[in-house]
């Protein structure tokens, strides 16, 4: 899964760096208006049915069945509702061009429903090359959809028939790939909304945070400052949060088998954080430091306006890893509730932070108020998660040090380079920056572990699976 999520956000890269250079910010800001709206409406369907057949080991056909059924009904309402919000939310963005955009997206909600349920054993029984090739499949087919209708079009059309395409190609690859055919049935309709009815609350709260800066800064500000926005979250997410979601998805199914056992579920958790927080917060701190020199190059000079939105994003979203686990663990143990009161919580003051601080700082106020809205939420849930799971703040400390001491040193040394290469132009500043950050961060990882006496983690892991490797390259 983490290859698929590289492999996928690569592909998104690429698709970034051509679209920007083909079409204009408002196109982007206009696809964002009408997508804000639209994930708002599909909260409708948002019961994570699949999540409950995961967590549910005894789960029979009647629950797969039953599941399919109301991802139809759901879907057909969804379309329906999002067909009569066209001429409505075009007049709130006092933008017509959304009512054709509407029309043309309620097709792939619609759509989506008739995906094949059994797709979600893919990742029940663990069987992730199944999954890797059904979602990479999905991926390639919008992107291949996506660029050459960019050059074809020059219009936001590009984007919306890229995203049917993924969505119909899902449809049709859910029956190739799973022998699963699904029938119509209500039967267990009982147990799967006990377990779903939380994920809705927190699927509703997760949308509400998530778009909630779409909408304040599409009405405030307008598309094409909502277009600067959208494609700096998109830029400043790629190493963090992106990361984070193919290893947590992974390892759902493995914190549903030992949801009773709460011990090895802690020690799970643990090892899958050392790995996020090892992983992705040099690549989000190391992207915020970088980011003045990397958005010339990488989206050009008519871009500038998002270097400070990546920056703060990109550091909110390392502090977002923190906390990337606690859901799964939550859904494991059977406590759905606990994970939606939180997403709750972290969307009202978000919503709050946002209609003061983008009045009066605009974009960039935005981007902090993403960031303060982390910093006060995030003690609080993993408070939450470490005393569900009984693991003390030693623990979780022993975990967290030897990074955090590797990417204060990283950052101290990225900053010194840009400093003394500020004249020699941004692609050589960008490429020093990047080399000397990624070797300091390596070698005072490597060094940190090997004072601290080699301790059992991310770094042990690593290093036995880099001799396994090597073994494997002698013996051939």
């Amino acid at each position: 899964m983490v290859l698929f999520k590289g492999l996928e956000r690569s592909l998104g890269l690429i698709s970034t760096l051509i679209l920007v250079r083909v079409l204009i910010p408002e196109d982007f800001g206009l696809v964002a208006m009408a997508m804000a709206v639209i994930a708002i409406v599909e909260l409708m369907g948002a019961f994570g049915f699949d999540m409950a057949l995961i967590q549910r080991q005894s789960a029979t056909r009647e629950h797969y069945d039953t599941a399919w059924t109301f991802n139809i009904l759901l879907a057909s309402a969804i379309g329906l509702i999002i067909l009569a919000l066209a001429v409505p939310m075009s007049q709130f963005y006092e933008e017509p061009r959304l009512v054709s955009v509407f029309f043309a997206l309620a097709i792939g909600s619609f759509a989506m429903g008739l995906q094949n349920i059994g797709v979600v054993d893919f990742r029940k029984n663990l069987e992730f090359d199944k999954e890797f090739k059904f979602l990479l499949s999905k991926k390639l087919i919008g992107f291949c959809t996506t660029v050459p209708l960019a050059f074809i079009l020059k219009s936001y059309w590009a984007l919306i028939f890229g995203m049917l395409a993924s969505k119909l190609g899902a449809v049709l690859l859910s029956y190739i790939w799973s022998p699963f055919r699904p029938r119509l049935s209500l039967q267990a309709k009982g147990d799967l909304f006990n377990f779903s009815k939380w994920l809705l609350l927190n699927n509703v709260a997760l949308a509400i945070r998530n778009k909630a800066s779409t909408f304040i800064i599409g009405k405030s500000l307008g598309s094409h400052s909502l277009g600067i926005f959208a494609v700096g979250d998109q830029i400043a997410n790629l190493p963090t949060t992106e990361l984070s979601a193919p290893i947590s998805r992974a390892v759902y199914p493995g914190y549903s088998k030992h949801g009773n056992d709460r011990g090895r579920l802690a020690g799970l958790y643990l090892g899958v954080m050392g790995a996020i927080i090892a992983l992705a917060t040099p690549a989000g701190v190391g992207l915020a430091l970088v980011a003045p020199e990397l958005v010339p190059i990488m989206l050009g000079e008519d871009w500038g306006e998002t270097i400070p939105v990546i920056q703060i994003l990109a550091v909110s979203g390392a502090l977002l890893l923190i906390q990337a686990n606690t859901g799964y663990v939550l859904y494991a143990l059977g406590q759905p509730n606990v994970r939606a009161h939180m997403t709750v919580l972290h969307a009202v003051v978000l919503v709050v932070l946002l209609l003061y601080m983008t009045s009066s700082g605009g974009l960039v106020g935005a981007a902090w108020a993403h960031l303060i809205a982390t910093l006060i939420v995030t003690p609080i849930i993993m408070a939450v998660v470490l005393l569900k799971l009984t693991i003390g703040p030693s623990d979780f400390f022993r975990v967290m040090w030897r990074p955090t001491l590797a990417v204060l040193a990283m950052s101290a040394t990225v900053l010194y380079v840009r400093h003394a290469l500020e004249a020699s132009g941004d692609l050589v500043v960008l490429i020093a920056g990047v080399l000397t950050g990624v070797v300091t961060y390596l070698v005072s990882m490597i060094a940190l572990w090997l004072l601290s006496g080699k301790p059992d983690g991310f770094e042990s892991s690593a290093f036995e699976e880099v001799r396994r490797r090597l073994g494997q390259v002698t013996e051939t």
